[in-house]
C-alpha cells in the first residue's frame, strides 16, 4: 500500500487530454530518511524521497482507534513532458486482498458501480473496493482520477502533459489522501469523505444548547444543503438517498414551522406536506431519490 510510482506514457498528440499507452514503471521504493514521532495523538512517520529532479516528502498519520490512515505530500515536481521521453505520471497505487470485491465511485448525489478494468476513472471525494459490508476507499480532497486494475487502485497525483503546455504540474504541490477502512456502506463512507474534504473549525467561545440547531435529522440519508431559497423568506434543505433502499426519514425542527413543501431542483414549490405533532416532519424516500424541502418558519 501507498506505493508512489511514476508512469512514463509514450509520446502521442493531444497529451493534455489524453492519456497514453504506458512503456515505463519507476515504482519509488528507495528512502533518503525515515523519521517516526509519537504523541498522545497519533504517530507519524516522515519520509523523504527523490526521483531524479524531484522532491518528494511524505507524512503518514497512524491514528489509534481510527479505521483512516493520512497520508500528507509535500512535492516539488519537475519532471517535464516532452516529445521524446513522452509524459511522466505521478500516482499512488494502493492493493487490496478482497475477494468477490465490487468497485464504487462517487458522483453527484450517489455512487456508480464500475467494472475493474485497467482505466482511468473520473470520481469526486472517494472510490474504492466493497466486498459484503468491508469497504476499503480512498478518499481525496483535490484529485479527481482513480485507475483501477483489478484488486489495485491508484489515485493520480501529478502529471505534466507537453501540449499544449509543458509545465501544467510542475511546481510545489500540497496532496493529502486518507485510506478509510472497515466494516461500513456506502452512506458512511461517502460522509467520511465529505468530513475529510470540510474538516470541523476549532474556535473560542460557548457551544450552543442543542435547542438552539435547526433541526435533526433521523434516518440513513445524506443531507446535502441548507440554504435561503431563491426569492423567497424560505429555506431549503436538501437530502439524497445512495444506499439503493426505501427509508423512513424524520426531521425535526427546533423552530416552529409555518409551512412545507416539497420542491424541485430548481427550487419551484410541488406538494404541500403535512407536518406532524411538534415540528417533526416523516417521509418516505424512494431509492435514490433527491428530496429538497421548502420550509417557512
Amino acid at each position: 500500500g501507498n506505493l508512489l510510482s511514476v508512469s512514463w506514457e509514450k509520446p502521442h498528440t493531444n497529451s493534455a487530454w489524453i492519456i497514453g499507452n504506458v512503456y515505463r514503471i519507476d515504482n519509488l521504493l528507495d528512502a533518503e530518511t525515515v523519521e517516526t514521532e509519537e504523541d498522545t495523538v497519533k504517530t507519524t512517520i516522515k519520509i523523504k524521497r527523490r526521483y531524479m529532479d524531484s522532491d518528494i516528502q511524505q507524512k503518514i498519520i497512524l491514528y489509534p482507534g481510527f479505521p483512516f490512515i493520512d497520508f500528507e505530500n509535500e512535492i516539488n515536481w519537475k519532471q517535464q513532458g516532452n516529445d521524446r521521453e513522452g509524459v511522466p505520471m505521478l500516482r499512488v497505487n494502493f492493493n487490496v486482498n478482497m475477494k468477490n470485491q465490487k468497485t464504487f465511485f462517487e458522483v453527484p448525489f450517489g455512487t456508480v458501480q464500475r467494472e475493474t478494468l485497467p482505466k482511468e476513472y473520473p470520481a469526486l471525494r472517494w472510490a474504492g473496493f466493497n466486498s459484503g459490508n468491508y469497504w476499503v476507499s480512498l478518499l481525496n480532497r483535490d484529485k479527481y482520477g482513480y485507475h483501477i486494475d483489478g484488486n489495485n487502485l491508484s489515485l493520480t497525483l501529478l502529471r505534466n502533459a507537453y501540449e499544449p503546455d509543458a509545465v501544467t504540474d510542475s511546481g510545489l504541490h500540497k496532496i493529502s489522501y486518507r485510506l478509510f477502512f472497515g466494516r461500513s456502506d456506502v452512506l458512511q463512507v461517502t460522509k467520511a469523505a465529505w468530513e475529510y474534504n470540510i474538516p470541523p473549525l476549532v474556535i473560542s467561545g460557548k457551544a450552543l444548547p442543542e435547542e438552539f440547531y435547526p433541526f435533526k435529522i433521523k434516518g440513513n440519508i445524506l443531507p446535502t444543503c441548507f440554504k435561503k431559497a431563491l426569492g423567497r423568506d424560505s429555506y431549503i434543505l436538501r437530502m439524497v438517498e445512495i444506499c439503493g433502499r426505501k427509508q423512513k426519514v424524520t426531521v425535526e425542527c427546533a423552530k416552529p414551522v409555518k409551512k412545507i413543501y416539497l420542491a424541485d431542483m430548481v427550487e419551484r414549490r410541488k406538494d404541500r406536506i403535512k407536518k406532524g405533532s411538534g415540528n417533526i416532519i416523516q417521509l418516505n424516500v424512494s431509492p435514490f431519490e433527491i428530496l429538497t424541502l421548502d420550509m417557512e418558519f
